[in-house]
C-alpha cells in the first residue's frame, strides 16, 4: 500500500526519519521511504540520521537483492541435482557390493563347496 508522498518541508533529520521508518516498516512503502531517506542525507549530511538513513538504504538494497536470489532457477536445480547424485552413489555402492560378494562365492573359503578345507 502506498502512501502519498509527505511534505517534508521545515521537518528536522529526526521527523523526517521516523516518517520514512513508518513508510518502509510499518506500511511497507518502500518507495517512499527510500526517498524520505534520501532527502535526509541531502539535507542533513552530517547528522546521525543521515548516517541511520544510509544503513536503512543498504537493508533495503539488500533485501531487493535477496528476492532475486531467492528466485533463481539454480534454487531449485541444485536439490535435485543433489538427490540425483546421492542415487548414482548408491548404485555404484550397491554394484560393488554385489561384485564382492560374487567373488566371494566363487572363493577357495566358501564352505558350501565340496572342496572346503581339503582336497582328497
Amino acid at each position: 500500500m502506498q502512501t502519498p508522498s509527505q511534505d517534508i518541508t521545515g521537518s528536522s533529520a529526526l521527523q523526517i526519519y521516523h516518517s520514512a521508518y513508518r513508510c518502509h516498516y510499518e506500511s511497507n512503502d518502500l518507495k517512499e521511504a527510500c526517498r524520505l531517506y534520501r532527502e535526509i542525507i541531502r539535507q542533513f549530511p552530517d547528522s546521525n540520521e543521515a548516517a541511520y538513513a544510509v544503513i536503512q538504504l543498504e537493508k533495503i538494497g539488500a533485501k531487493e537483492a535477496l528476492k532475486g536470489l531467492h528466485e533463481s532457477p539454480w534454487q531449485k536445480i541444485l536439490p535435485l541435482s543433489a538427490l540425483l547424485f546421492s542415487l548414482l552413489a548408491l548404485f555404484i555402492a550397491g554394484t560393488a557390493l554385489l561384485l564382492v560378494l560374487d567373488h566371494n562365492e566363487n572363493s577357495w573359503y566358501n564352505t558350501n563347496r565340496p572342496y572346503y578345507c581339503c582336497h582328497l
